[in-house]
């Protein structure tokens, strides 16, 4: 396909540049990047506007193109609810029925039954980021004092389903474990659509960081999802 006939069908959107955790393998602050100090904490209205127009545009080029837009970090939730249900407003308000659908990806911790009000009035889908059971999760997903986040996220993720919403899941893969475990925690939890995002290690930085599981780190990881067990999912996405 040419790269006239792509299609964006899906914008993330980094409304906040920080975050309130210190996950160890983060591509945005963990792999030698710093340059998000020099941005500011959050996305301008100026910015936000801009967007918007560009989309809208984009949309108005193409007959019937919708694109949804994913609310994305650092950590979404540090801008507030009541921002973030402004956000969303502006964005059905500019784009109408171009706007396929509002999405929020959030580690979680944050959430409240304040967010579950104001995630239901913008109708905005979140999705909680959780790697598995709490000894995977808090390996990795840290707050800046050092503290697993398993339980904060979990937390989050069930005050969502009380209210209705039905979160899905985002878990990025961390090889040498067990697929299953993982897979059965997420189902003990009651989440029906999960995503599975691959670990930002090029085969430049592969050894240093896997070298110790094997030849195949994440295709041992992956082979349960693509067992028969896994087929009564809704929605099991591998994103690389």
């Amino acid at each position: 396909m040419t790269a006239a006939g792509l299609r964006i069908d899906n914008l993330v959107v980094k409304i906040a540049e920080l975050c309130n955790l210190g996950c160890r393998y983060c591509y945005l602050y963990e792999h030698g990047d710093t340059t998000y100090t020099d941005r500011p904490k959050f996305m301008s209205d100026k910015v936000y506007e801009a967007m918007l127009d560009s989309v809208r545009r984009y949309c108005d080029s193409r007959p019937g193109q919708q694109t949804s837009l994913t609310f994305h970090g650092g950590e979404p939730t540090l801008v507030g609810s009541e921002r973030l249900t402004y956000l969303a407003d502006r964005a059905h308000e500019v784009l109408g029925n171009r706007l396929g659908s509002l999405q929020m990806q959030t580690n979680g911790t944050l959430i409240d039954q304040g967010w579950v009000q104001a995630l239901r009035r913008a109708r905005v889908h979140a999705s909680v980021s959780i790697d598995g059971p709490p000894d995977i999760h808090d390996r990795n997903r840290i707050d800046h004092a050092g503290r697993g986040s398993h339980a904060s996220a979990v937390r989050g993720l069930k005050l969502l389903q009380d209210g209705g919403l039905r979160p899905g899941v985002l878990a990025v893969v961390s090889p040498g474990e067990d697929g299953a475990r993982v897979y059965r925690h997420f189902r003990e939890l009651g989440l029906e659509s999960i995503n599975l995002l691959l670990p930002d290690v090029t085969h430049d930085s592969r050894d240093e960081w896997y070298a110790d599981f094997g030849p195949n780190p994440v295709a041992g990881y992956l082979g349960v999802w693509c067992l028969s067990r896994v087929a009564n999912l809704a929605d099991v996405i591998v994103l690389g």
